[in-house]
């Protein structure tokens, strides 16, 4: 049915701005945006444009947009409200809310101070890539955090352009800076066995890098042990622990099995004695989980007492896991198996642990025998 000139509904979008629809002189019926989060605001904008003759218009065909970035940044990363997560979230997709708090973080940091008072629909190319060649410098940040913020940024802009708020994206054209990555260092056999051979100041921090070194488990998985996940020969990974977020799913999502040698399995019963199977293993009360600069910096001084560079190679204490990933891609075993046994969900990432030759190895538990089997115990 034909609609009087000026009539209109409105409607609030999924990510917080309300729309109205309207009918325009052919009858036609069409949905434009307000760039507004109030519903006064919106009819105050609507009034606007019935005045100047302009409610049927297209967004294209508007100046700007009356909407501010910081306004249009509000839902952004926000778990409840964000567009992005919630539309990936319907779609039967998964998001991290480690990887949400995060983008919140940086978005606040590095994207909102430069953007904030800017018109949405004036920022333009230039000014993108003014902000991203200034980031590095501005803010203290490596190229690749920097193509890391023009990622979200890009991410949000196209949010924008969907829901008609700008006509493209000012971002989608502005090219990444050249990374120059410093590559996380591995350690040799002979730097393991002097690490595992000396005297530890911390008794848990020693457990954790043992075991980080011969599963090649992450620290967040460590700190999220508990003993129903260990058994005599083999450990049940299947969470992990994050400051942000607290216990949560492994970084793949998906949980995995890694065996354990008996000298391994005795480490993390001692450690874990009188402590319910449900009660975690690194912690002093079984609840939460030991800082993790508490398990990391005991690692640091034994390095430095034992000659090794540490800062010069870059070697952490996620170098462990590189060690033991490195033994195992190198074993010969098939690319599926490695997977498997490390957590990583492709090809591609199993091979950036190719750091040594291969060697001559059948099994995971007989690459774990034989490691273990060249550190003394301390």
């Amino acid at each position: 049915m034909y609609k009087q000139t000026d009539y209109y509904t409105l409607t609030k979008a999924s990510n917080g701005i309300i729309y109205y629809y309207a009918y325009d002189r052919q009858g036609r019926r069409i949905r434009r945006s307000t760039g507004c989060r109030t519903k006064q605001r919106a009819l105050i904008e609507i009034n606007r444009r019935i005045s100047e003759g302009t409610l049927y218009e297209s967004q294209e065909s508007l100046s700007i947009s009356r909407i501010t970035f910081a306004e249009f940044s509000e839902p952004f990363w926000i778990w409840e409200s964000c567009p992005i997560i919630q539309d990936k979230l319907k779609r039967g997709g998964h998001y991290s809310l480690d990887l949400c708090m995060s983008n919140r973080q940086s978005m606040e940091k590095h994207i909102l101070p430069y953007f904030k008072d800017k018109m949405l629909g004036s920022i333009t190319r230039k000014d993108v890539d003014r902000w991203i060649l200034r980031l590095p410098e501005d803010h203290g940040i490596s190229a690749s955090t920097a193509n890391k913020m023009l990622s979200i940024l890009k991410q949000m802009l196209r949010v924008a352009v969907y829901d008609g708020l700008i006509p493209d994206s000012p971002a989608e054209t502005v090219k990444p800076l050249i990374e120059k990555p410093k590559r996380r260092g591995a350690f040799t056999m002979e730097e393991v066995s002097e690490i595992f051979s000396r005297k530890w100041d911390s008794r848990p921090a020693y457990v954790a890098s043992f075991i980080a070194a011969f599963t090649g488990m992450r620290l967040g998985e460590i700190r999220a042990l508990h003993m129903s996940q260990v058994h005599p020969g083999y450990i049940v990974i299947d969470s992990s622990w994050s400051d942000r977020s607290g216990m949560k799913c492994t970084k793949s999502g998906k949980p995995r099995i890694i065996t354990l040698t008996k000298r391994m399995y005795s480490l993390l019963a001692s450690l874990a004695d009188g402590r319910e199977d449900s009660e975690l293993i690194f912690s002093a009360d079984g609840k939460t989980p030991y800082d993790d600069k508490m398990l990391t910096e005991p690692l640091k001084d034994v390095m430095e007492r034992a000659g090794i560079d540490y800062e010069r190679r870059n070697l952490t204490f996620h170098s462990f896991r590189h060690f033991f990933n490195t033994q195992v891609v190198a074993s010969g075993l098939s690319g599926e198996i490695v997977r498997n046994v490390v957590g990583h969900e492709s090809e591609e990432m199993t091979d950036h642990y190719l750091h040594l030759e291969a060697g001559e190895l059948e099994a995971v538990r007989d690459i774990q025998l034989r490691l273990t089997g060249q550190v003394r115990r301390s």
